[in-house]
Formats: C-alpha cells, structure tokens, sequence
C-alpha cells in the first residue's frame, strides 16, 4: 500500500466528524467563544493589574464574562443547557491556563505553577454556575413573553368560554 492509500483508510475511519461535545464540535466552541475567552482573560488581568473591586476583582470579571458569553450562546446559536455548560467547561479551562501563565509573570513566584489545575476548576465552576442561572433567566423571561394567555387564564384543560 503506498502512503496516500494508508492516509485514506485512516482519514475514512478517524473520528473527524464524529468528535462532538454534547452534540457540538470542538471548531464550534472555539468560533463560538473565542471573543469571550480573550475578555474574560482582558477582565482579569485588568482586576490583578489595577487592583478593581479589591478582593473580589476576578470573580466579578468571570460573572461579567459568563453572563455575556451565555448571553451571546442563547441570542446567536439558541443553544441548550448542555451546550451553554459544555461552552463555559471549554472557556475555563482555555482562560485559567492562560491566567496561570500570567500569574507567572506578573508575580514571579513559582508557587503560581501550582495553580495549574486549581485556577481552571475554580473559574469553571463559577462559570457552570453562573452559566445554569443566566439560562434559567433567560429561558423563564421568554416563557413569559411568550405565553399567548392571559394571566390566571386557561389551567388545568379547561377551555376558554
């Protein structure tokens, strides 16, 4: 078998297509967030930088950056809740690695290193979190704003007179 016939029956049975994440991409995620990934990275390290909101200057900056990210997901794609949550997963652990190469550098310790797995769990649990709330708000206000009846109206099957 020469080489082009080996790749081939690779590419033909590899998982390029089949790779999805709670029916997504990996390519969607990315195009998806990249936008939210570098503000929420922005965010922080204006919060270490200029000392915002003293002690509570990244967790403000990763509510600010998930509200806004779930917001985009719903308006945009009209995603599901698996999907919201798989985004902020995704976002989290790109960014927290991202600030931990900052904290390096800014701080010069290497008890940052450290930090490696702690500041990604930290941030994507904030972002799960902060992520399942704003979808509930969202999907309860346009339940709301959608529902034709009047208040107190049809319950129960009862039909209107």
């Amino acid at each position: 078998m020469d080489e082009l016939a080996v790749h081939n029956a690779f590419a033909a049975t590899g998982p390029a297509d089949d790779a999805s994440i709670a029916g997504k991409s990996l390519l969607f995620y990315w195009r998806a967030t990249r936008i939210i990934i570098v503000l929420l990275i922005l965010l922080e390290i204006g919060a270490v930088v200029y000392d915002l909101f003293l002690p509570y200057g990244p967790w403000i900056a990763d509510a600010i950056a998930f509200v806004l990210m779930t917001g985009w997901l719903l308006k945009r794609y009209q995603v599901r809740l698996s999907t919201a949550i798989a985004a902020a997963i995704y976002v989290s652990c790109i960014a927290g690695l991202l600030l931990v190469i900052f904290d390096l550098a800014w701080y010069r310790e290497l008890v940052y290193l450290l930090n490696i797995i702690r500041r990604p769990f930290i941030t994507g649990c904030i972002g799960i979190a902060i992520t399942f709330g704003t979808y509930l708000i969202y999907q309860t206000l346009t339940t709301k704003r959608n529902r034709s009846d009047a208040k107190g109206g049809v319950m129960y099957g009862r039909t209107k007179e």
